[in-house]
Parts: C-alpha cells; structure tokens; sequence
C-alpha cells in the first residue's frame, strides 16, 4: 500500500448540483419578473439573491476543486484530511472506520470513530464544531465524510480508507 492515497472531487455531482441551482435561480427570477405587487416582488428578490449567493459558494466550495482535480480526502501515513469540510485527523486518534447511510437518500457517508473527541473539537471553527455536534448526534462520532463529493465508487471508497486505517492500527 502506498504511502498517501489521495481521491478527488467528484465531477459529475458538483455539475448536477450547480446546474439544479441555476435552473431554480431561473425559475425564481422568471417569477420575479411576472409579478406585480411591489412587496412581493421585494420578498422574491430576497430568494433570487439567497439563490446568486448559494450558487457562488457552490462554485467556489465544489464546483471549481473539482474541475481543477483537487483533492477531496487524502490518506497519508500521520492523519486523515478531509478537504470538503477542511478537517483532519491523526490516525493516533481513530478508533474505527464504518459506512453510514443517510436517512431518507441515497448517498453514504464514512464515520471516523474517534477515542478522544475533545481533541477533535479543539482544531475546529465554531460551525465544523456545530456540524460535529449534529454528527455526534446523529451517527455517535463528529467526522462523518459525505462520499458524494468523492469521485468513485462509495464501496470502493469505504474499502480502501477501511484497509488504510487497517494498515495503520498495526503499525502502531
């Protein structure tokens, strides 16, 4: 097994996400201009500016990492980064490697089961600490990485990061 595995953003769904946004944008902005009451009017271009400002932060979190090939999860010999969500953990730290589904779609996520979560929680900014609160929450752990963002295959995905961590739980 080589030293670093790194896995790039998917293509494909910062595509679809970006194109299902501009076409809601679209159909906001038609509407906007098909009515006739000043006040509606101003209360649907609250929604048509909420829409320009989710698209950019798309674009800029998503869309643009994966048309440039950037890494999403890298895999290297100290820790595990995480760089959908800006986020890393030591494999010191990691006491388990398990697939969760998400309630109600299709998409999969990996829980990182952690033996000290504190230590987790004190590199983190107060929204990735909020974040990780739900995920406690919901899936016993703070990290939880949503494959969708991943390019591949979920199961293939899992199996490797879960032979990575193997791997590493011996060597130390």
């Amino acid at each position: 097994m080589s030293d670093t595995i790194q896995l790039t953003y998917n293509k494909v769904f910062a595509y679809l996400t970006l194109s299902m946004l501009s076409i809601v944008l679209f159909i906001f902005v038609i509407r906007t201009f098909q009515l006739s009451d000043p006040e509606e009017i101003a209360i649907m271009r609250y929604f048509d500016i909420f829409m320009i400002v989710l698209i950019i932060v798309v674009c800029i979190k998503y869309f643009i990492p994966a048309i440039k090939g950037q890494i999403a999860l890298e895999l290297n010999k100290d820790c595990l980064v995480d760089n959908i969500r800006n986020r890393k953990v030591y494999w010191s730290n990691v006491q388990n490697v398990r697939q969760v589904n998400f309630s109600r779609s299709f998409s999969s996520g990996i829980a990182i089961d952690l033996i000290d979560k504190d230590a987790f929680y004190s590199d983190q900014n107060m929204w990735q600490k909020l974040l990780g609160r739900f995920s406690n929450f919901s899936y016993n752990t703070p990290f939880i990485i949503p494959l969708q963002y991943i390019s591949g295959d979920n199961t293939v995905i899992f199996e490797t990061l879960k032979k990575y961590f193997e791997v590493r739980a011996k060597s130390e």
